[in-house]
């Protein structure tokens, strides 16, 4: 599983800034880059945090949250 998130995490950094690149005006390729960029890690944090933890693992995921942030 760790292999995978790791290659996701690789692949999203060769392929955002590929696709943003293709994109004749430079503001608006940033702004699409940015935005794919944070969309991007809003998708994966709800893919580790939540599916990982709570479906793989079999744990609540506010429990563990809860024990990293506060200790």
């Amino acid at each position: 599983m760790d292999k995978i998130l790791l290659l996701s995490v690789i692949i999203m950094m060769v392929i955002l800034p590929m696709r943003a690149a293709k994109i004749p005006q430079p503001g608006l390729a940033l702004r699409k880059a940015m935005f794919h960029f944070f969309a991007y890690n809003v998708f994966y944090w709800i893919a580790v945090v939540f599916i990982y933890f709570f479906v793989i693992q079999g744990r609540d995921a506010q429990e563990i949250l809860s024990k990293t942030v506060h200790d």
